[in-house]
């Protein structure tokens, strides 16, 4: 993600016209991690550096689906939600959606994973109990299944909604109180 923001960055700084040396020295300047800016000098020596050092760095950290794949991983390497735990299941639902966002800008390969349904049930593992079931009964009533992310993303959502005559959850977050309806 963060070379991605990177490029977006770069794209939007950079005028075109811009030497490629003048470009390359920027993007070095920029590059962060040690093993992308290694691999960014392999073209100090390249008649168009800075073309070479981006095809080189897309090629490696710019690939949609290994970003979405990645998120994923990262997701279900989190540890499961407790019951109660507004913070961890709000960003829980933010990176969801995150993830969501992100495969629907990559077309069939993207459509492919946000129906996989094995995603949904990992992600769902995640979940404590009562909002598992929750989710899943939201699911059925309005979609009739469950197996794809953007229905678990927009249920996710509405598991957040005000509901009259639920519990509301008290959380301390960086000395200030916010409420989240569980």
């Amino acid at each position: 993600m963060q070379y991605r923001m990177l490029r977006m960055a770069l794209s939007n700084l950079l005028d075109p016209n811009e030497t490629e040396h003048f470009k390359y020295h920027v993007l070095l300047d920029h590059l962060k991690v040690d093993q992308a800016k290694r691999l960014a000098l392999a073209f100090s020596y390249a008649s168009d550096p800075y073309t070479q050092a981006i095809k080189a760095l897309d090629e490696r950290y710019g690939q949609p689906r290994q970003l979405a794949l990645k998120e994923l991983r990262n997701i279900m390497d989190l540890p499961p939600i407790r019951a109660g735990d507004g913070h961890a299941l709000d960003n829980f639902s933010l990176r969801v959606q995150a993830l969501v966002g992100l495969l629907n800008t990559m077309e069939d390969q993207g459509q492919a994973e946000l129906f996989c349904g094995s995603h949904v049930d990992r992600l769902l593992e995640k979940l404590p109990a009562e909002h598992s079931s929750r989710f899943k009964r939201h699911v059925y009533r309005n979609q009739g299944t469950m197996n794809s992310v953007p229905n678990q993303e927009r249920s996710l959502n509405f598991i957040f909604q005000p509901k009259t005559a639920t519990k509301v959850n008290t959380c301390s977050n960086n000395n200030s109180t916010w409420s989240k309806q569980i």
